[in-house]
């Protein structure tokens, strides 16, 4: 989240941790294959030959952020789960 608040492209494994939602391959940024040396090679020297495109998915990561992850937005998510979890126990 760090990295799409300061406009900065991911690099990302799906390792079960969420961060295939974060990170949208091909929008914010890359997946790659976890423990694969050359899925992180390819990933790491395309967006070093291309800084247009580093920029573009920078940009886009940005706009995800101010969208789906700012204090404000998380806050809301969190009291709608505590909310939705105090009615079942009712």
């Amino acid at each position: 989240l760090e990295g799409l608040s300061y406009s900065r492209p991911l690099i990302t494994a799906d390792i079960g941790s969420g961060m295939s939602f974060v990170n949208q391959n091909g929008l914010t940024g890359f997946w790659v294959e976890p423990e694969s040396v050359d899925s992180l090679r390819q990933a790491l020297n395309t967006l070093h030959k291309d800084p247009l495109l580093c920029s573009q998915l920078g940009a886009n990561g940005r706009q995800r952020f101010e969208k789906e992850f700012t204090n404000d937005r998380m806050a809301c998510r969190y009291m709608d789960v505590y909310r939705t979890l105090s009615a079942t126990q009712k």
